[in-house]
C-alpha cells in the first residue's frame, strides 16, 4: 500500500475517534443537564457537577481538584465561586499552609450526587449489560490502550 494511502487511512482513523469521543461527551453532557433539570437544579452545568464529584469524601485541595477533575486555572477557580455560591461546597485554608485551598462538599452537594449517581447509574448499567462479554472486554480494552498511548505521546497538560 502507498505511503500516502496510510497517512490517509491513519487520519481517517482519527478524525472517526475524534468524533464518537466528542459526540459520547455532548450526549453525557446532555444526559447530565436533563437529570439536573430533572431533579429542579437550574444553577448546576455539567462541568460543575464533574467537580463535584471529583471532590473525594474527605474533601481535596484545589491541587488535587485539577488533576481528578480535567478542570484547570481560572475555569476551576471560576466554578469552585459559583459552587460556593450556591452552597455546594466550602472553601477553607489547610491549616498548616495558607498556600493551600481544601475544598469539602456540603450535605446539599452530597444529596445530589447521591440522587444523579442512582439514576445514572442505572441507565449506564442497563446499557452496559446489552453488550456481550466480550464487547465488554474489547471497548474496555480499546479505551485503555488509546488513553496510555496518548499519555505516553502527549507532554503532560501543566496544572
Amino acid at each position: 500500500m502507498p505511503h500516502h494511502l496510510d497517512r490517509h487511512h491513519a487520519h481517517s482513523n482519527l478524525l472517526e475517534f475524534a468524533k464518537e469521543t466528542d459526540r459520547a461527551q455532548r450526549r453525557y453532557e446532555n444526559f447530565l443537564q436533563h437529570e439536573l433539570t430533572r431533579c429542579g437544579i437550574f444553577n448546576l452545568a455539567p462541568a460543575h457537577f464533574q467537580i463535584l464529584v471529583a471532590i473525594t469524601a474527605a474533601g481535596s485541595t484545589v491541587k488535587n481538584l485539577a488533576a481528578n477533575s480535567g478542570v484547570h486555572g481560572s475555569n476551576l477557580s471560576y466554578y469552585l465561586k459559583h459552587l460556593e455560591k450556591h452552597d455546594y461546597i466550602l472553601r477553607a485554608n489547610v491549616r498548616d499552609d495558607q498556600r493551600y485551598l481544601f475544598i469539602k462538599q456540603t450535605r446539599k452537594a452530597k444529596a445530589l450526587i447521591a440522587n444523579l449517581s442512582r439514576d445514572a447509574a442505572r441507565r449506564v448499567e442497563a446499557a452496559w449489560n446489552e453488550l456481550e462479554d466480550k464487547d465488554k472486554n474489547a471497548l474496555h480494552d480499546v479505551l485503555v490502550k488509546i488513553s496510555l498511548s496518548l499519555a505516553t505521546t502527549l507532554p503532560p497538560r501543566s496544572a
